[in-house]
């Protein structure tokens, strides 16, 4: 049989390495073909028909009262979760799941990431969660998915649904849970983008002339001739309008499945619009990545998926435009989509060090005019949202949502950029100011952001008096919040007069980031937090102009939470075929080295 080989990488590998070298594969994956062909193997086979009974027994007595468990455990994940994993088609997933015949041709791997990272959202410390046994129960899942999807790639059962599992498992990875690490999480992206560089997901859509694609030197911009979408259109558009999205109301502001008025389901272009949706969540995903990885320890880790000369692709929901309005390249899944592109060339344009720093300055010049161009946009979008009654209350926070994370985008690209422009520039050259401005209008949107997550809340550190939000939902935030913060260091130390910073970082963003590591602990993500951003915060405070109580927790306010875990799935037996791991990843000096 063909074999698939991933130099310096076993089966049992939580990811792959960082250069993949695919020989022999078992099928052709230069075409856009959703479904490759694939080599079937008597292991593959076999483990195709029992899993699902292995899976059943793991959840109850009982097979029906297995199958309430899980599927209650699915319903909680698309429930409680954001707009990052709304490739689902809800009705169409569950419909395959209830089908004896369908579910064979599912992955199992996307089933068990599916309840591993349902199990660690609901596992934080405190009123409501599952607590350690909780966690613990998440890794042993996603240990399985793991196993599993390994066993899929080697035997050539690549599909949108292994694709989609790694998609889980990676954001399962880059959450804080007992063995985080960089390391885990770096890797698991890496593994996500070999799989739809696999399968050539981003460039689904070349035959297509409707499709965004972008030679490798031009910035990605919204085309001039695009019509602004208006607040009625949203109305039309978004997904609340369907009832798919009964258990998964914060997805309201995502593109619906059909067009308007429509009442014909075509499940190929469904799985399509599935794979689409995939790639633009996976591009979102490594773009927060590749933020936190510059601005927190200045490190870039190069994808394909990162690589905007690789797409031939229609923004989620383009379909349901028409072509000759244009709108469908400029509503506000393409801005969203279009800012992390901007980002993604930029930090790649940073770190090519093929390109001359007299060329890095003018392509920087143009990339900052994209970002205002595209920035101007948002501008009606929020105040289309703030004065329409149109829309629901969930379209208007979901419609923000993509707003604030796109401004994000935008606005780290300019700080890199002036960065950047201060690097490549000679001592006699004149060096431009910092971008004052553009740091308080992020600033702004940061304030707002914590108001709107968190409105009125005073975080403690008593768990026990906590009722359930939102937050408690969200360890990958984790991530993000040590990532805004970090940006924050550097802006002040770049202008010290943005004296606002210390106080929206102590009053707004410390304490949530304090909450959230309290719920979800993760020892190296509490050692990065002490080494790499309360101890600047703390050395700024001191050294700032203003005095006011220090508030910044001590690196000693962790340590005692977090229990030793050498190795939390030993217990965990093999099952179906699927060898399960019993040997944790150590723990990497680059993990936690300040």
């Amino acid at each position: 049989m063909p074999s698939l080989e991933l130099s310096g990488i076993s089966g049992n590998a939580i990811g792959a390495p960082f250069s993949i070298q695919y020989t022999n594969l078992p099928f052709d994956f230069k075409g856009s073909s959703l479904s490759p062909t694939m080599i079937k193997s008597p292991s593959i086979e076999y483990s195709k028909k029992i899993w699902w009974d292995c899976l059943l027994s793991r959840y109850g007595q009982s097979r029906p009262e297995a199958y309430a468990a899980i599927i209650k455990e699915i319903l909680t994940l698309f429930r409680i979760s954001t707009h990052w994993i709304a490739f689902f088609n809800v009705p169409r997933f569950l419909a395959i799941l209830h089908n004896p015949e369908q579910r064979q041709c599912l992955q199992p791997s996307l089933v068990y990431a599916m309840l591993a990272l349902a199990t660690q959202l609901t596992s934080w410390d405190g009123p409501g969660g599952r607590e350690l046994d909780g966690r613990l129960l998440g890794l042993k899942l996603n240990d399985h998915a793991h196993n599993s999807f390994w066993q899929s790639w080697n035997s050539g059962f690549i599909n949108v649904d292994l694709a989609k599992a790694a998609f889980l498992m990676s954001l399962y990875e880059v959450s804080s849970h007992p063995l985080y690490t960089r390391t885990r999480a770096s890797q698991s992206l890496v593994l996500l983008d070999a799989v739809i560089r696999v399968l050539n997901l981003t460039a689904m859509d070349a035959d297509n002339p409707r499709a965004s694609r972008f030679q490798p030197d031009e910035i990605p911009r919204i085309p001039a001739d695009a019509r602004r979408v208006s607040p009625a259109d949203y109305d039309e558009l978004c997904l609340h309008a369907e009832q798919s999205i009964v258990n998964c109301s914060f997805w309201a502001a995502c593109p619906r499945w059909s067009k308007p008025g429509s009442t014909y389901v075509d499940h190929v272009e469904i799985e399509k619009e599935e794979a689409r949706r995939l790639c633009w969540s996976s591009s979102a995903l490594a773009a927060s990545a590749s933020t936190y990885g510059h601005n927190v320890w200045k490190t870039y880790n190069n994808l394909s998926i990162a690589n905007t000369a690789n797409y031939a692709l229609l923004f989620p929901g383009e379909l349901l435009t028409e072509e000759a309005d244009r709108i469908g390249k400029s509503s506000i899944w393409a801005l969203y989509h279009t800012s992390s592109l901007i980002w993604h060339f930029s930090i790649r344009l940073h770190n090519d060090s093929s390109v001359s720093p007299k060329e890095k300055q003018k392509i920087f010049a143009k990339i900052w005019e994209a970002t205002e161009e595209t920035e101007s946009y948002f501008g009606a979008v929020i105040s289309d949202n703030l004065v329409y009654e149109g829309q629901t209350w969930h379209a208007k926070v979901g419609s923000l949502a993509y707003v604030w994370q796109s401004i994000d985008w935008l606005a780290t690209s300019r700080f890199l950029i002036y960065d950047a422009l201060v690097e490549t520039m000679n001592a006699s050259e004149h060096i431009p100011n910092y971008p004052v401005d553009a740091a308080r209008r992020w600033l702004r949107v940061q304030a707002s952001v914590a108001k709107m997550v968190c409105p009125g809340r005073a975080f403690s550190t008593d768990l026990t008096q906590r009722s359930v939000t939102m937050v408690e939902h969200r360890p990958f935030w984790i991530w993000w919040l040590i990532q805004q913060l970090a940006r924050m260091i550097s802006m002040y130390e770049r202008d010290p007069s943005l004296v606002d910073i210390l106080d929206i970082a102590r009053g707004s963003f410390t304490p949530i980031l304090d909450y959230l590591v309290n719920l979800y602990p993760s020892k190296v993500l509490a050692q990065t937090l002490s080494s790499r951003i309360f101890s600047r915060l703390n050395s700024l405070n001191e050294r700032a102009s203003h005095s006011y109580a220090v508030a910044f927790p001590a690196s000693t306010a962790f340590g005692p939470r977090f229990p030793q875990l050498s190795s939390p799935l030993s217990d965990v037996s093999s099952c179906g075929g699927i060898e399960q791991s019993t040997t944790a990843l150590p723990l990497l000096d680059e993990d936690v080295k300040p």
